[in-house]
């Protein structure tokens, strides 16, 4: 069965107590993307104007750590994550391998 990203979103947990005109626009601005294993969605600095709720895949948040270099501090499956853009204090990127 095909869905729609507006069926998606609705029907997630994550935006059931969401009130009505911002599940609007958030499905209004919804666009499905996919990412090439090993990519980094947004770095340190980038500005925060995206929101992303990951339907299928893994993700990896990373930061640089002195002396350690960059360094894995959260992974997470499918529909389980989500992020905006733009962390501030430290390198960030978010990793999605291909299906």
């Amino acid at each position: 069965m095909i869905h729609t990203l507006e069926t998606v979103i609705r029907e997630h947990p994550f935006f059931h107590d969401f009130p009505e005109e911002h599940l609007s626009f958030i499905t209004g601005c919804a666009k499905n993307v996919q990412f090439p294993e090993k990519h980094f969605i947004f770095l340190e600095g980038d500005p925060a104007d995206e929101f992303y709720f990951i339907r299928e895949g893994m993700v990896s948040v990373e930061m640089v750590i002195p002396h350690l270099g960059a360094t894995t501090v959260q992974t997470s499956a499918k529909a389980r994550f989500s992020a905006g853009r733009g962390f501030r204090r430290h390198t960030a990127g978010i990793l999605m391998p291909r299906h």
